[in-house]
C-alpha cells in the first residue's frame, strides 16, 4: 500500500511528452520500501519526489516483505 508520497514538481508534461521516470530504492525495512523518483523530459526535471510504500496481510495488518522481494530489492540496492 502507499503510506506516504511527497512530490515537488517543476515544470508540466505535456500531451505526447517522451517522459523518463528513474527509480531509485533510498531505504528498504521489514514491511516497507521507500523510493526516490526523478521525472525528466529531454534530461530537464520535471518532477522529483519520495514514495513510501508498506505491506500488508490479508487481514489488513502490516506484514513483513516477502522472502523473495526482500531478495530482490537487496539486489538492487547492491547495484
Amino acid at each position: 500500500v502507499v503510506a506516504r508520497v511527497e512530490i515537488d514538481y517543476r515544470r508540466p508534461a505535456l500531451f505526447d511528452d517522451l517522459i523518463e521516470v528513474a527509480t531509485t530504492l533510498t531505504r528498504r525495512g521489514h514491511a516497507s520500501v521507500e523510493v526516490m523518483q526523478a521525472v525528466t523530459r529531454d534530461g530537464d526535471p520535471l518532477a522529483q519526489g519520495v514514495v513510501r510504500l508498506g505491506v500488508m496481510g490479508r487481514d489488513g495488518r502490516p506484514a513483513r516483505l516477502p522472502d523473495a522481494v526482500a531478495v530482490a530489492l537487496d539486489r538492487l540496492q547492491r547495484a
